[in-house]
């Protein structure tokens, strides 16, 4: 580990830094060039990198963590395959990838790996990641999964509870409780028995009930609202 620059300061914890590799690619064409990639870590200041994988992109957030994604081919990420080496008109060697999202949180902890389409902060501690269209929870505190990858839908979370749809069916999830077994009901904090789900604003919930728009509150009770301002 040489030869890198540092970039920004993360959280007082350490820094971010980046580090240039140049490489030659050949083409089948024959056609020989080097290319230039810039990787990125966290240089702790204990002096460990925060990641064992070097990322090729990063963003810290609106929680202060660090989003970052790596370039993966077919190998290493085998739904996502558009991996290749190719010409353009003027014969540049132009270098095709997919990334693959991760997040290490502001204390230096890789909380989730790069493994993922998109990553998204979902409020209350938590990430809303996706892959092969399907969505799932992960905390931004420790490295453990909320949910499974398998919802449909997956909203923020407010007040606690968060918007999910399975099966085209919506409720809510507790950000207090791990779901092991999405088929069970007991496992949501709502269960699966709506059209739609709307977040929660002080207490009450908009939800579509055969075909009808309804109230609801935390404990699943319809409730009467006169006008709701948002």
């Amino acid at each position: 580990m040489n030869n890198y620059i540092i970039i920004e300061n993360f959280n007082n914890i350490g820094n971010i830094i980046k580090k240039t590799i140049s490489k030659i690619i050949i083409t089948e064409d024959g056609i020989q060039g080097k290319t230039f990639t810039d990787h990125y870590n966290i240089l702790l200041n204990n002096n460990e990198l925060a990641s064992d994988v070097w990322f090729d992109k990063y963003k810290i957030d609106e929680a202060g963590n660090c989003k970052f994604a790596v370039k993966r081919g077919y190998e290493d990420f085998k739904r996502l395959q558009n991996f290749k080496i190719y010409n353009d008109d003027n014969n540049h060697l132009l270098e095709k990838y997919t990334y693959a999202y991760g997040v290490i949180n502001k204390m230096g902890i890789l909380v989730i790996d790069p493994l993922y389409e998109r990553v998204k902060y979902a409020n209350e501690n938590a990430y809303i990641v996706s892959y092969n269209t399907k969505y799932g929870y992960f905390s931004s505190i420790k490295k453990e999964q909320i949910t499974p990858i398998i919802f449909e839908n997956a909203k923020k979370f407010y007040e606690g509870y968060a918007s999910v749809t399975y099966n085209n069916k919506s409720g809510y999830i507790s950000r207090n409780h791990i779901i092991t077994n999405p088929d069970e009901d007991r496992q949501y904090a709502i269960a699966l028995n709506y059209e739609y789900a709307n977040d929660f604003i002080d207490g009450i919930a908009e939800v579509g009930y055969y075909s009808k728009k309804v109230y609801i509150d935390k404990k699943n009770r319809q409730v009467k609202v006169r006008k709701r301002i948002i």
